[in-house]
């Protein structure tokens, strides 16, 4: 295969069982390598846009530029996203792997807005987590997610830092926790933080990792937030 290898962008993971990851060469081809039996599958994309389809925990699709792909390497269904944006895969509630991210635009088929969406990706169905349907404000800016609670399934923890940057309007510079299922959707504000953009950049931007079990997490920046909310 040769030349530089790559792995994903935004999202960039392993299957949750560690067996399977994406990669790239250069910005020719697009595989997956699965360790249990050393086997390389190529994927079928016309523009891999450097970027390396990531597997979701389940291990049995991989996401790729607004597309859901199977194990043979062959795209099975589109995301209602418009474009890529910070994101993270992990499951619902139910177990079922979903892509979760922030949208600032309507998906190709309308909806599906807000500052974390879910992307059922068995069905390519989405729906929204906190978008202004449920009353809070448009999208945040330097909003990051995290849904790799794989110890809990369908939780998930995100920072926000917002337009204005100064804590005083809804989810501004604010850490939340949601646990994610269709029709019952829990949402927890859970604290604030004081980052901004103003020195640093992008890099001024807290990232939230929530932990194994869901039961609290770590922000760059602010260090860590226990929490109980593991209902």
């Amino acid at each position: 295969m040769g030349g530089n290898v790559g792995s994903g962008n935004d999202v960039q993971m392993m299957s949750w069982d560690s067996d399977i990851l994406g990669f790239r060469c250069d910005n020719a081809n697009a595989y997956y390598y699965r360790i249990s039996t050393g086997e390389v599958t190529q994927f079928d994309i016309d523009d891999i846009n450097y970027t390396a389809p990531m597997p979701s925990p389940s291990g049995e699709r991989f996401y790729h530029g607004q597309g859901v792909y199977s194990i043979d390497g062959s795209r099975i269904t589109n995301l209602n996203e418009k474009k890529v944006e910070h994101s993270c895969l992990g499951r619902l509630a139910n177990g079922t792997d979903a892509h979760f991210a922030v949208a600032f635009g309507e998906g190709p088929e309308g909806g599906c807005i807000g500052n974390i969406i879910a992307h059922d990706l068995s069905t390519g169905e989405c729906f929204s987590v906190i978008s202004e349907e449920q009353g809070y404000d448009y999208p945040k800016t330097g909003t990051h997610i995290s849904a790799v609670a794989h110890k809990n399934p369908g939780w998930v923890a995100a920072s926000m830092i917002g337009f204005d940057e100064d804590g005083q309007e809804l989810l501004d510079q604010e850490l939340v926790l949601a646990r994610v299922e269709k029709g019952n959707v829990e949402v927890y504000r859970i604290g604030h933080h004081r980052a901004d953009e103003n020195e640093f950049d992008y890099w001024g931007e807290p990232h939230a990792v929530i932990s194994p079990t869901g039961k609290g997490y770590c922000s760059a920046q602010i260090g860590v937030v226990p929490t109980t909310a593991n209902r």
